[in-house]
């Protein structure tokens, strides 16, 4: 019953309580000798009562906030008309107020029995505000539009930009065009008269730079109906130092080889022969000797790729050089596995998999292309980050150690994807492996966000990683950001602003001006539909999880008015003052 009440003053619950017993067992103890006799019980009951009341006064208990019983329809962009007119018919007092995410939607302390959510959701900052009342969330119209985006905003020189995304009830004979900043098309695709069709748009990058690359929406007779801004950022392309270190001349290699020298990469590859008997084969490059692996001759190199053979066949003391090279030379491993090095659990780089019955994976920036991969998927554990993805698992994933790196895949016979005409695929994934794993020199800070678009007046939330000390983080110069160091990760920090200005935007670390973060500022009016869509998905995620039940709702409390808790003491101490004179 007790441990049921709610004080204001709940840190003195114990040693109230504790005092309060005491004084009754006094009280107790005095009437002793009364004990037996009808009095004796009255006088006990009404001291407890008193005490109980001077408690009270102590500990200052809360009631339930009494309100005017109400429900609530509460009106979002993209409601039906047909809904709030069921709900006023059920609800007669039904009471009707339109959303705005700028001010506070319940207003007064007064909490509805019930609210209801109609049209495409809140937005997901304001949630927080619904927390404490009981919330079912109806939908609203059916979208029409771009539902959902996915591309890569930061991309290098000599790489395909992959532009993946979603169509809801397109009109019969619209279609999208990309166009570049000066008004040439550079993809299009037609629109078919589907509920729900995926498209893919690609572009090539050829020169550095920032670019507002335009997807327009056009009409049957061409006309342009909508245009969304597209932002990219082009970087030249690092030129890295490669070896590669095959137990066997393999087809992916082969492969693998003319593609890194055609990116202008310098590419040394060895590829045992028969015992002590190698094949040498430079790209870009004088020839220069590898005879073994040493701290001196791997120095030149950024990355390291290797089959899981040549890395089991290594002795001790090689592998001992792998590591140091990798933690205090920053030097990147790629392995290239096989059957066995999933099974494996031997090796210095090994990581954890678990079985997956699936042969075949999908890029998360490719989804309608199929790619033979190892039965198998990497097993969550801390530290594994990821290179490539599908829509529910890493494909490509890597580990830090120290300055370095050390990567692998479920890809198998990526060769394959050449022959059968997916060249863009094939180049997609080995540039981003070779881009992530290789750093010819550590960057001081790296930036990232999860979002490709940016709003003005909403919040934008990125996180940075740096070696940088307490690094204090500056929006063009004009005021800080306050940042969150990670729990786990002493290098990882998180930072949320908002912009105001439509435009190129950027951060930088103060400690170092040169460690940059640039990413474009736009309305949300370019992507009503995307942005509705995501507003839906968070809105039924938030609204069916499990502390949205009833059970957990918080009803509104205030204290009790001392001044009855005063009466009853008074009362019951007049009474144990007079009854002894009376």
């Amino acid at each position: 019953m007790i441990a049921s009440l709610i004080f204001v003053n709940t840190q003195w619950l114990w040693p109230v309580g504790i005092s309060a017993l005491i004084i009754w067992v006094v009280f107790i103890w005095k009437e002793w000798f009364r004990f037996g006799k009808p009095k004796f019980f009255v006088n006990v009951i009404i001291a407890f009562v008193a005490i109980s009341a001077l408690a009270a006064i102590i500990l200052k208990p809360l009631t339930a906030n009494p309100k005017t019983s109400y429900h609530l329809a509460l009106l979002t962009t993209g409601y039906k008309s047909a809904q709030l007119d069921s709900l006023k018919q059920i609800h007669k007092r039904l009471k009707i107020i339109n959303y705005s995410d700028d001010q506070l939607i319940i207003k007064d302390e007064d909490t509805p029995d019930s609210l209801y959510v109609l049209g495409h959701g809140i937005k997901p900052y304001d949630l927080w505000q619904l927390d404490a009342i009981k919330v079912k969330y109806l939908g609203g119209q059916a979208l029409k539009g771009i539902s959902d985006l996915k591309y890569e905003t930061n991309s290098t020189v000599g790489t395909q930009a992959i532009i993946n995304g979603r169509y809801l009830n397109a009109t019969p004979g619209s279609k999208l065009v990309l166009e570049d900043p000066s008004g040439e098309a550079l993809d299009s695709i037609s629109l078919l008269t589907k509920t729900t069709q995926e498209f893919q748009l690609e572009v090539p990058l050829k020169v550095q730079g920032k670019y507002l690359l335009n997807l327009i929406e056009k009409d049957s007779l061409g006309n342009s109906i909508r245009k969304k801004p597209l932002p990219i950022i082009v970087a030249e392309q690092n030129q890295l130092n490669i070896l590669i270190l095959n137990n066997f001349p393999t087809f992916e290699t082969k492969y693998l080889k003319n593609y890194l020298a055609e990116k202008g990469h310098q590419v040394l590859i060895r590829s045992q022969l028969t015992t002590n008997r190698f094949k040498y084969e430079y790209f870009n490059m004088d020839d220069r000797p590898f005879a073994a692996i040493t701290k001196k001759a791997l120095a030149p190199f950024d990355l390291l790729i290797i089959d899981a053979i040549s890395l089991q066949n290594l002795s001790k003391s090689k592998r001992n050089t792998l590591e140091n090279s990798v933690r205090a030379d920053g030097l990147g491993i790629f392995i290239q596995p096989n059957d066995s090095y999933f099974q494996s659990h031997r090796n210095l780089f090994s990581f954890k998999f678990v079985p997956d019955d699936n042969k075949t994976s999908t890029l998360e920036a490719c989804p309608k292309i199929d790619i033979e991969s190892y039965p198998f998927s990497f097993n969550s554990e801390f530290g594994l980050e990821t290179i490539l993805k599908d829509k529910s698992k890493p494909l490509s994933a890597y580990k830090r150690m120290g300055a370095g790196k050390v990567g692998t895949t479920l890809f198998k016979n990526t060769y394959e994807l050449l022959l059968n005409g997916h060249t863009e695929v094939y180049q997609h994934i080995w540039s981003e492996i070779a881009e992530n794993l290789s750093e010819s020199e550590n960057p001081i800070a790296e930036w990232h966000s999860d979002t490709p678009f940016t709003f003005n007046d909403e919040p934008f939330n990125f996180k940075l990683r740096t070696t940088i000390p307490h690094p204090m983080v500056s929006a063009n110069g004009d005021y800080n950001i306050p940042m969150r160091q990670d729990l786990n990760i002493a290098s990882l920090w998180k930072g949320v602003t908002y912009p105001r200005d439509i435009g190129w935007e950027k951060q930088y670390i103060q400690q170092d001006t040169t460690a940059v973060f640039e990413y474009y500022v736009t309305t949300s009016t370019h992507w009503q539909t995307l942005v509705a869509n995501n507003t839906i998905t968070t809105n039924t995620r938030h609204f069916n999880t499990q502390y949205q039940s009833e059970q957990s709702i918080t009803k509104p409390m205030k204290p009790i008015n001392s001044i009855w808790f005063y009466l009853i003491f008074i009362i019951s101490m007049g009474y144990l003052w007079l009854e002894p004179k009376l």
